[in-house]
């Protein structure tokens, strides 16, 4: 990025978007007010036009290196001020955000995003206010952006609402060249915050962002904060990556930065050769002389997220009753609401299964829409029963083929030396290389193989396309092997093991945002199904195998009603009830991102970090009244409160530090609850914003009254009615 040296003199930049007139007669006035003001800032407006032209982006960033602070007003959004609005940050200036309240704007978008309003804003009524605001601003000191070097990271990946071919293939190729990396996903976090995406990008050595076509879902979104990373990295010196479709036009601050694919070989290739740039600066951060970094800066909580806790989660996890059962073998089912610990649950699980090498652990974790063309082309045409035959055949045989998979990965080496399986693993191999899969790839590649080639098969019979399943027809649709032989093969293989543990995952991950179809709940229903008949015929057979099945509760809860025989699962559900239980997670992460707080008490180390324990506000116990007793929400309301602390400078965190992060916070749980709502009932979306100035506290009745009330002459009355059944269930009770 072209850079020049920051003089006493220089003018501060001023970013906006070209359009509408109006705003950008009123900005035009007010930077000229300050200027004439002559008190301690000049100004120099920049409207955004996107013409092609590097003469016209070498301006900018000369701009913003010779500003004390960059003034970026987002009344009206605009990609390339969004990328500017990250460059300066990135380059260690102060980026002050305005606002014309006056105007409706782009307010609801740029709360959907998350950035803008964690970053905060300056909110004004008048050209007058905003000159006089800018004219004496003097709040210049940059935002926090170092971190110690033991948290330097190899990548952090901004992921995409949804799932696209495309997006599927670049985290396949994320896996093979770095294998572990961090991510944003919309799916885990409704919104993407300032602070977040300033400290992975910092603390990561290379940064990979896809730039989508507007035609895709949410893309206006996703854009916005991929413009905002893309300027953070860039102005960082960080090894950035942004992806787009050849024929996707990208902003004008980005054009000379992205790397275009038209296949999924340009795909790989272009993150295979990624991966020098990445190792280079993950030498040259780790290398560096240590900073001095101030507590909040050195203090590391974890993610909120467990998939970005693959390394670290091991040390502070805490052993909850439903882990040593699940390690027992007492445990089939695992349930729990969104963010209460299910996936760490699994982590952990599989990853201490792993230790033993005599166990063959199979962890399977796919995004829901590799089953969508299962859905749409073959599904539909069957009549239900035959549906259940031929999903749960469908997953019988995936289960299988990745137990044998997981043995063809593990012991390459002891076969060669174990004559006792030698003959058997050849055949194993043997097998599994007749499969439709390769043994290249992870699971979600494999899965969404299987299907496709099933609906193609399914598909090639045309007029004949059966509507009754029959043996014959799953034999010629769903398997590629004599399923007998290779059952016997593989039993025979596993004598020589100590156990066998299937868990999977993640099912619900990508379902459509239409709610949970009849299809989806069909496709669990199976899943859990086929785990039984597996481990009931391999039992018979001698081998000791457990497969246990995590699900959301909420659709558990569908999966129950819909379906008499269920309920006889060992079952376990992760919903935390004990607040002392959050108190002592939190202890254990403050202990392992700090050293001098090992051993201390959750009461002694809150004293260190908020700057007065005996402020409502700055207490424990008020933060774990907000926090639903969800550890995920909990994580989060505490990262929220550090990283602005860090970012305003603070050595402690203060008061107005918890106020913007509980302003922030809401907007994200309001989102995320509202969406894990209409989820499972549709109809209930946006049922949240109904209670907008109403009383905190509702009886049933009163709910009920509400809902009458609320329906009468309207068709919305049905959607009130699921609404209620939904509150009734406790979705939304802590």
């Amino acid at each position: 990025m072209p850079k020049s040296d920051v003089t006493e003199a220089a003018t501060s930049f001023v970013a906006s978007p070209g359009a509408p007139a109006d705003l950008i007669s009123g900005l035009t006035y007010a930077v000229d007010q300050a200027n004439k003001l002559g008190r301690k800032n000049s100004f120099h407006l920049w409207t955004d036009n996107d013409i092609v032209g590097r003469s016209l982006v070498e301006p900018i960033y000369d701009g913003i290196e010779k500003s004390k602070f960059l003034v970026a007003d987002i009344t009206y959004l605009n990609l390339n001020v969004a990328y500017e609005v990250g460059y300066a940050i990135g380059r260690a200036k102060r980026a002050v955000l305005t606002r014309n309240k006056n105007l409706v704007g782009d307010i609801e978008l740029a709360n959907e995003i998350g950035i803008f309003d964690t970053l905060g804003r300056f909110e004004y009524s008048s050209w007058d206010e905003l000159a006089g605001y800018i004219a004496d601003f003097s709040q210049i000191t940059p935002l926090g952006l170092e971190y110690p070097i033991d948290t330097v990271r190899r990548i952090f990946f901004l992921d995409v609402p949804g799932t696209t071919d495309a997006v599927r293939l670049i985290v396949s190729a994320i896996k093979s060249e770095f294998r572990l990396y961090r991510s944003f996903s919309d799916e885990e976090a409704a919104r993407l915050s300032a602070p977040f995406a300033i400290e992975n990008v910092s603390t990561s050595s290379g940064i990979i962002i896809p730039f989508l076509s507007p035609q895709f879902k949410d893309a206006n979104v996703h854009n916005y904060r991929a413009m905002f990373v893309a300027g953070l990295a860039h102005g960082m010196e960080r090894p950035t990556l942004i992806l787009k479709s050849a024929d996707v036009r990208a902003p004008l601050n980005i054009r000379d930065s992205v790397s275009d694919y038209k296949d999924e070989h340009d795909i790989s290739r272009l993150i295979s050769n990624f991966r020098s740039d990445v190792n280079s600066c993950f030498e040259i951060l780790t290398t560096k002389p240590k900073g001095t970094f101030g507590l909040l800066q050195q203090l590391s909580i974890g993610d909120s997220s467990a998939e970005n806790e693959f390394i670290t989660l091991k040390a502070y996890y805490l052993p909850i009753d439903a882990y040593g059962r699940t390690l027992q073998g007492q445990i089939d089912l695992v349930t729990s609401r969104k963010g209460s610990g299910k996936s760490a649950l699994f982590f952990q699980v599989r990853d201490y299964l792993r230790q033993n090498k005599q166990n063959v652990t199979v962890d399977l974790r796919p995004e829901g829409y590799q089953l969508v063309q299962l859905k749409e082309a073959v599904l539909e045409y069957l009549k239900p029963g035959s549906q259940d035959y031929l999903l749960t055949s469908f997953w019988h045989y995936i289960l299988l083929l990745e137990i044998v998979h997981r043995i063809i990965e593990v012991d390459r080496t002891r076969h060669q030396f174990d004559h006792r399986v030698t003959e058997t693993y050849r055949q194993l191999e043997g097998i599994y290389a007749t499969s439709d899969v390769e043994l290249e790839g992870d699971f979600s590649q494999r899965l969404l193989i299987l299907t496709r080639n099933i609906a193609k098969r399914f598909e090639a019979l045309g007029d004949k396309r059966p509507t009754i399943i029959t043996g014959g027809d799953i034999t010629s649709l769903v398997y590629a092997h004599d399923i007998r032989r290779l059952e016997q093969v593989l039993a025979q293989y596993l004598r020589f093991k100590d156990s066998v543990w299937i868990l999977f995952d993640n099912l619900d991950k990508g379902w459509s945002a239409g709610g949970v179809s009849t299809e989806d709940i069909l496709i669990l229903r199976s899943l859990i199904t086929a785990a039984r008949k597996l481990k009931r015929e391999l039992e018979e057979k001698d081998v000791n195998i457990h497969t246990v099945v995590f699900v959301r509760n909420d659709v558990y809860e569908l999966l129950m009603k819909g379906t008499a025989d269920f309920g006889k699962e060992m079952q376990v559900n992760l919903d935390w009830t004990d607040r002392r239980q959050l108190e002592e997670l939190l202890r254990r992460r403050f202990e392992f991102g700090y050293a001098p707080f090992s051993g201390k008490p959750i009461d002694e180390i809150w004293k260190v970090i908020f700057a007065d324990v005996d402020n409502e506000i700055l207490s424990l116990d008020y933060l774990l009244e907000l926090c639903l007793l969800r550890p995920r929400n909990l994580i989060k309301l505490v990262q929220h409160c550090k990283g602005l602390a860090v970012n305003s400078g603070h050595q402690k965190i203060q008061v107005d530090d918890v106020q913007l992060a509980l302003a922030a916070y809401s907007k994200d749980l309001a989102r995320e609850i509202n969406r894990e709502i209409s989820d499972v009932f549709p109809e209930a979306a946006g049922f949240l914003y109904d209670f907008v100035r109403e009383q905190s506290r509702w009886s049933m009745e009163n709910l009920q009254l509400l809902a009458e009330l609320k329906g009468q002459g309207r068709e919305a009355r049905p959607r009130y009615s699921i609404t209620l059944a939904a509150v009734a269930a406790g979705m939304l009770s802590p």
